[in-house]
């Protein structure tokens, strides 16, 4: 075999594996797409609950879920992804945010998450403030 027929072989090789990744990863509960997550601290539930809906209204996020224990808010897409999900698990000391791309083969956000995750709590401080 010469070495056009190799490297043909071996880039085929590659990008099923991928492929097989990426389609039955999430079976397996296996994620890809680029994350971030940070606490912030809140005095109780209902206020966190509260700060965060005006939040993502503010920041102009559609909210998809609204419930005691979590709220989920899918941002707009922009040159930097196809849109993230921002999960919020609200407890009793505070809430768990996290910000993640909503296409699961975006491995590289260009630090959008991380900027999700700011925007909604400088949002979040502005609004107490």
């Amino acid at each position: 075999m010469d070495f056009a027929t190799i490297f043909v072989i071996s880039l085929a090789v590659i990008i099923a594996v991928c492929l097989v990744a990426v389609l039955l990863g999430p079976l397996f509960g296996w994620r890809m797409a680029a994350r971030n997550v940070q606490f912030i601290p809140f005095s109780s539930r209902v206020e966190a609950q509260d700060k965060i809906r005006n939040a993502f209204l503010s920041l102009g996020w559609e909210i998809e879920r609204d419930d005691p224990d979590e709220m989920i808010a899918r941002t707009n897409p922009s040159w930097r992804s196809w849109g993230e999900i921002v999960k919020v698990e609200l407890e009793d000391e505070g809430a768990m945010v996290s910000s993640e791309c909503s296409l699961p083969m975006q491995v590289i956000d260009y630090g959008k998450n991380k900027i999700n995750i700011q925007m909604l709590m400088d949002t979040v401080m502005k609004k107490s403030a």
